[in-house]
């Protein structure tokens, strides 16, 4: 059986949270006058989770989830390796999801009647992205070590007898 260690769970608390925070708002549109006509909003203001926002949220969302996946399986070091490349596929969407909604708000925010607020999703899809790039990075050296460990000794060669 084998031992679940830092690696392995500091990738899977990771890969939770950036999956959480895929679901979560990512950003809030509010306008200064009028309303919104967009289905789910309300009023003059509109907010958007990260599956709603996109491919970004989407995105986040699915690399997260394979590298939850992928941290969790035990015994080979790439299983590690792998979790590590879809946190960091994970960390570039929601990066690039920030930038977006930055950018949406730095163009709105030119007539000055639209204000984009990023929400608390996108900072926790990256906090969990991190987390799950470190654990895979972790989870794959104590894997290695352990399979290191667990190796057998090679034999010795055999040594030419005595002369006599």
């Amino acid at each position: 059986m084998a031992k679940i260690g830092w690696g392995m769970i500091l990738g899977a608390v990771g890969g939770i949270l950036a999956i959480v925070g895929a679901i979560l708002p990512w950003a809030t549109i509010t306008i200064a006058s009028g309303t919104i006509t967009y289905p789910g909003c309300t009023g003059n203001s509109c907010s958007f989770s990260g599956i709603q926002s996109g491919f970004g949220g989407i995105l986040v969302l699915l690399f997260a989830l394979i590298g939850l996946v992928m941290v969790v399986i035990p015994g080979k070091p790439i299983m590690g390796l792998l979790a590590f490349i879809f946190g960091l596929l994970a960390l570039v969407f929601a990066l690039l999801g920030y930038i977006g909604l930055s950018l949406i708000g730095s163009l709105a925010g030119l007539t000055g009647q639209v204000t984009v607020t990023v929400g608390s999703g996108v900072y926790l899809a990256f906090i969990g992205s991190l987390l799950l790039m470190i654990g895979g990075l972790v989870a794959r050296s104590q894997t290695k070590k352990t399979l290191a460990a667990s190796a057998p000794m090679p034999m010795a060669p055999q040594m030419a007898p005595p002369p006599m």
